[in-house]
């Protein structure tokens, strides 16, 4: 048996042939889709054409596999609402997690159900990654097409009954559509019935490892494995898969993930719900993801350098020049919400802000107040985590944004936390272990911390805590000061 991990991401969608010691042996990669923005703030894909480009990229790696059965261990961006029609085929786009058009409807679940109420059946308050908001913004904006769902697929159903015909979702995804009773595991009843869903509405509930055959011979000979058993699991939310690659499968240990947006996890067998923070489901048995998602990080920095680099990106040459600065930025606080922000403040108004600006500041102090404000946008949700009480004594750190060291440097200092680090780390190794757990190639999940290389591991240094202490309180707040003002330039631009 031979695994190929597939993760379907953001922007892009990737596979990889993966051996049981955790190294990539072939690896490609190509677009998920072309993402729609309707209106602003409105984030769509075409399901359809996501498969094309997932058919196209198992072709593409399929040249490279043995000649033996394979196992097909797939993650995905989720939650990602698509709407089937009695025909079985999509009627529109589906509508992403980080679309921002529902926040009237966020604001109706929270206060109709209650927090408190939403926190017990499913860990987290409704928000804009949800199925809920969506469907009833769907209701009042597009009654014609709302009135001829018959099956709600994430974006993973659809790929999944697509390559095998089974209509499944996994219990990492079905958590993050907010229907699901985390407790009992089960969709739950209060909310479906407030928001007039029938549970054969909704695929079938699966544990991560189980898997299900491509039956087709034609599509297996398609993809390049005729006549082998190909197998495919019932998928994993990429953000919980990833941290199992860098290791993270036990409580005391959070992964950071410095990429478009911003992720922090850290494991638990004690969740503690709390509305600032999101609660996810391990793969692992028994096993939560405590964490939360920014809104921008990569893509912010992107943004800011742009504007001080007459509109070129240069990673390399902008880390010379915030090296020019020191750490505090001389004074300069930053806060990246130029998408507004998820977690912890669950505001789609908030706005950036450059504070503390005067005549002698250059580029250099911006570009690394920059790289701190993402850093204090890390630091916001290990607080929350610490006083929840979370014990988390290190971390690992991935993403685009991690190539860095000086962003490494940053976020070691800034957060407090010795953070290890490994360059070869790929989206598709957590996703692959997870496929040697489903094939029984591996039998416990503690194997995992096995895998990762570490390179590069950066202590804090402990003389800058009262200095980071003290610009994290502006940071603070600096939010806390405007948020009003947010809603108030919100009513006109």
């Amino acid at each position: 048996m031979q695994v190929v991990a597939l993760d379907i991401g953001t922007s892009s969608t990737k596979a990889s042939i993966v051996t049981p010691e955790g190294s990539i042996t072939r690896s490609t990669k190509r677009l998920t889709g072309r993402l729609q923005h309707p209106q602003p703030g409105f984030m769509e894909i075409n399901p359809e054409e996501v498969y094309r480009n997932v058919t196209r990229i198992l072709k593409q790696i399929s040249k490279e596999t043995r000649d033996e059965d394979v196992l097909l261990s797939v993650s995905c961006m989720a939650p990602v609402l698509v709407l089937m029609g009695k025909d079985h085929k999509p009627l529109r786009p589906g509508i992403l997690y980080n679309d921002l058009r529902t926040s009237i409807e966020v604001d109706e679940i929270n206060e109709k159900i209650g927090i408190d109420e939403l926190l017990r059946i499913n860990g987290n308050q409704a928000n804009i990654q949800q199925y809920g908001p969506k469907l009833l913004w769907l209701k009042k904006n597009q009654p014609s097409i709302s009135s001829r769902v018959t099956k709600l697929f994430d974006l993973s159903t659809y790929l999944i009954w697509r390559l095998t015909g089974e209509e499944v979702v996994d219990f990492t995804i079905a958590e993050e559509t907010g229907l699901l009773d985390y407790s009992n595991l089960d969709w739950s009843e209060v909310m479906l019935s407030h928001l007039g869903i029938d549970s054969d509405f909704l695929p079938e509930l699966r544990q991560t490892l189980q898997t299900t055959d491509i039956t087709s011979t034609a599509l297996k000979a398609r993809l390049g494995w005729r006549g082998k058993r190909v197998s495919v699991t019932s998928a994993c939310v990429d953000a919980v898969s990833a941290p199992i690659g860098m290791g993270l499968v036990e409580e005391g240990h959070m992964s950071l993930e410095l990429g478009t947006t911003g992720i922090i996890y850290t494991p638990s067998r004690s969740p503690n719900p709390d509305r600032r923070l999101y609660l996810d489901l391990s793969p692992i048995e028994n096993m939560f993801v405590i964490g939360g998602g920014t809104a921008a990080s990569g893509l912010f920095y992107e943004w800011m350098l742009r504007l001080l680099m007459n509109d070129r990106v240069d990673f390399r040459n902008a880390e010379r020049l915030a090296r020019g600065s020191k750490p505090g930025s001389n004074g300069v606080v930053i806060l990246p919400y130029i998408l507004g922000e998820r977690t912890p403040i669950f505001d789609m108004l908030a706005r950036a802000i450059i504070f503390g600006l005067h005549e002698e500041h250059t580029r250099s102090d911006i570009i690394r107040a920059s790289m701190e404000g993402i850093a204090y946008s890390f630091l916001h949700h290990l607080r929350i985590m610490r006083e929840k009480g979370y014990r988390i004594e290190s971390g690992a750190i991935t993403g685009g944004g991690a190539k860095s060291k000086l962003f490494r440097e940053i976020m070691a200092d800034v957060l407090g936390l010795t953070l290890s680090y490994n360059p070869k780390m790929s989206t598709t190794i957590g996703t692959a272990y997870i496929g040697y757990m489903a094939a029984g190639v591996k039998k416990r999940w503690e194997q995992a911390k096995e895998w990762p290389v570490i390179t590069d591991k950066i202590d804090p240094k402990a003389s800058l805590r009262g200095l980071y202490d003290n610009m994290f309180s502006v940071y603070l707040n600096l939010y806390e000061k405007h948020k009003e003002d947010f809603r108030s330039v919100g009513k006109f631009f």
